[in-house]
């Protein structure tokens, strides 16, 4: 929600190279997670975040859903709000943030995520320090909960997460650098999509990413 790699063009190639790979696939809506995103990027009281969100996930829905139904591939769409009340998410999100309280280097990891997220929120121009804290908080906040839901997913039975672009944090999850996590994230495999123009040579890497991670889809 809100990347600019959802616009139509390029999420129409990620949905037709998940279908050359899959057979079948949750898009997982996260517009719980989404909401507390937009109380930091956007500066929204919680009641109106969450409005806005549900209304976003309704029109990308109402955008997207045709491409679904027409596809060889079986897709089920999952919105992460349904998942919040679980026992099961409860279980994760509680155990993460135990660990994101009392783990250095898991700790250091979510914030390395945070500052490069905040880095490009261009509306964030109160530095006060309490609002700034908050801020810092509230973005901790949306990835925790973002990897507890990723975990109900993969107790579905879904362990292959393909995300355009690069998330360093679940790269590095999928590649085993935090063991102490819940024992089902250790079963993550992140793909990030790189997309290039029908017949055009593929970008280099960068030097962070595994070759094995990372696929290219053609517009």
């Amino acid at each position: 929600m809100g990347n600019e790699h959802f616009c139509r063009e390029k999420f129409t190639a990620l949905v037709q190279w998940i279908c050359q790979q899959f057979k079948r696939c949750i898009i997982l809506i996260p517009d719980s997670v989404y909401a507390v995103s937009l109380q930091v990027s956007q500066g929204l009281n919680p009641e109106n975040a969450h409005t806005k969100a549900m209304q976003l996930t309704e029109d990308f829905l109402t955008e997207h859903r045709p491409m679904f139904q027409r596809s060889d591939c079986e897709f089920t769409i999952v919105r992460s709000a349904t998942l919040v009340d679980s026992t099961a998410y409860q279980t994760y999100e509680a155990a993460l943030f135990s660990l994101f309280h009392n783990n250095g280097k898991f700790n250091a990891a979510i914030h390395a995520f945070v500052d490069t997220y905040l880095s490009r929120q261009s509306k964030l121009t109160d530095k006060d320090p309490d609002h700034w804290q908050r801020i810092i908080e509230l973005s901790c906040e949306f990835i925790l909960a973002e990897l507890a839901v990723v975990a109900c997913i993969i107790d579905r039975g879904y362990c292959v997460s393909v995300y355009p672009g690069s998330i360093d944090l679940f790269h590095d999850i999928s590649a085993g650098e935090h063991p102490e996590l819940p024992a089902c994230l250790m079963q993550l495999i992140n793909v990030g999509i790189r997309f290039r123009r029908r017949g055009a040579s593929a970008e280099p890497l960068p030097s962070s990413e595994s070759p094995a991670e990372t696929a290219v889809a053609d517009l």
